[in-house]
């Protein structure tokens, strides 16, 4: 709430249930079964929203318990900042097409690591199925697929100087794989990865334009 007001309402909430092993690991803290992280994440949604709400807010659930908690200061985005929830599979999707403003479309990381398998669950098909689950759970809340934004996440993007380098990036490539995303599945939002530097993006400007005029 505190981002929300300093940046004037720009602020959007990335949540999920948290899949990487070597998090936990890091951290010193237990890697729960899918079902209870999921289940943790469900119940951690209803209180982020209900503490953005205008009263004290009471919860009981199996993983969180509040009474009469005034969540404070209030977010200047009303009812609340947009919600960014990302997943893979059917619940958290489910989930996601409910709650969220944003829905990031991930592979099954169940496994707690990627790997091939992470490939494989984002060929075409695969995307299709996991629309399938976000349009059922935009249904149990009023709304359609349509009324979300879809994110899908692009991992290891860059874009070099020579041509050369570029033989495994093409900017031409990059854009036409881009743009048939959107056009079939409806994905707008694009993420690069974490080690993308700063320096680097004004080389996206070209995709950039020719995503905008398309």
């Amino acid at each position: 709430a505190t981002l929300d007001v300093v940046s004037g309402g720009r602020f959007v909430l990335g949540m999920g249930a948290g899949w990487l092993r070597s998090d936990y690991e890091t951290a010193g803290l237990p890697m729960d079964e899918p079902g209870v992280r999921v289940s943790r994440l469900e119940e951690s949604i209803a209180v982020i929203k209900g503490l953005f709400g205008d009263e004290p807010f009471s919860f009981a659930g199996d993983h969180y318990r509040i009474e009469e908690l005034d969540g404070l200061p209030k977010p200047v985005t009303r009812p609340h900042p947009p919600f960014f929830i990302g997943g893979g599979r059917p619940r958290v999707l489910r989930i996601a097409g409910r709650e969220a403003e944003i829905v990031g479309i991930g592979a099954s990381l169940r496994a707690g690591e990627l790997g091939a398998h992470a490939v494989v669950d984002l060929v075409p098909e695969r995307i299709d199925d996991k629309l399938g689950w976000i349009a059922e759970g935009a249904a149990q809340s009023g709304r359609a697929i349509g009324d979300l934004e879809l994110e899908l996440n692009h991992w290891l993007v860059r874009v070099t100087d020579t041509s050369a380098e570029a033989d495994q990036f093409l900017v031409g490539q990059i854009v036409e794989k881009l743009a048939a995303d959107r056009e079939r599945f409806g994905i707008s939002a694009v993420q690069l990865d974490a080690g993308y530097h700063p320096k680097d993006l004004d080389q996206l400007a070209p995709i950039v334009e020719a995503l905008a005029g398309t």
